[in-house]
């Protein structure tokens, strides 16, 4: 049971490799769930963050979006930010035709690395 976030993870990712991301998502999911119950919040961000991950590949942007600016919001307030979210917005927004917002998290990106 201690480790069956970790896995769920670990099959995703697999499976999101594979392309095959409904499956993909399903396990992130569950992930996400066990996450929820535990006193990890770092944990638990990953973890919706390999969900929004997943969202984007299959095209589902505005359900990614939503869910990357909420982890910038919790990893700010925790002073924890994290350039893998800003990479993800980074890449949404320009998707979406918004270069100035994805410059915006490329900056981010770049500050939080170093």
């Amino acid at each position: 049971k201690k480790w069956e976030a970790s896995i769920r993870n670990n099959v995703g990712y697999a499976l999101h490799r594979l392309g095959r991301y409904d499956e993909a998502l399903q396990q992130f999911n569950a992930a996400v769930t066990l996450r929820e119950r535990g006193s990890d919040t770092g944990a638990t961000r990953v973890a919706y963050w390999m969900v929004a991950w997943t969202l984007r590949a299959m095209k589902r942007n505005d359900e990614a979006l939503q869910i990357q600016l909420r982890l910038e919001r919790e990893g700010d307030a925790a002073g924890d930010p994290d350039p893998y979210v800003f990479e993800e917005l980074e890449t949404l927004y320009r998707e979406a035709g918004n270069p100035e917002r994805a410059a915006f998290y490329a900056n981010r990106r770049w500050a939080a690395a170093e």
